[in-house]
């Protein structure tokens, strides 16, 4: 386990959603929503449930290669770590997980989701 999984936890997750939620931008947003519903599948493997640990981590931690706070690049390496992670764990995204990260989706971003 890399060293941003221990800044994962549920709470963490929502709280970065609901204070940077919109800094972080609707794609970054909602695949990071698709990660978290598949961590919560008790099915899927626990070295899949790592990976998402340690990529939602990254995204939760506001000190990591790139700052989060940093003007227009904050959120891009969070966004490369993210979508590295969807490509190795987007099989576990059925139906029900992508209408889950949807319906949070337009709960979070009711403006672009109506």
């Amino acid at each position: 386990m890399d060293k941003y999984a221990s800044y994962y936890s549920e709470e963490a997750f929502w709280e970065k959603i609901r204070q940077e939620g919109r800094n972080a931008g609707t794609e970054l947003c909602h695949k990071a929503f698709i990660l978290f519903y598949i961590l919560k599948r008790e099915l899927v493997p626990k070295s899949i449930k790592e990976e998402i640990k340690e990529a939602l981590g990254y995204f939760i931690c506001p000190y990591d290669v790139i700052p989060d706070f940093a003007p227009a690049v904050g959120y891009n390496d969070d966004m490369d770590r993210i979508m590295q992670t969807w490509k190795t764990v987007s099989e576990y995204a059925d139906e029900e997980i992508m209408k889950k990260a949807l319906a949070a989706m337009k709960e979070r971003f009711p403006e672009e989701y109506k």
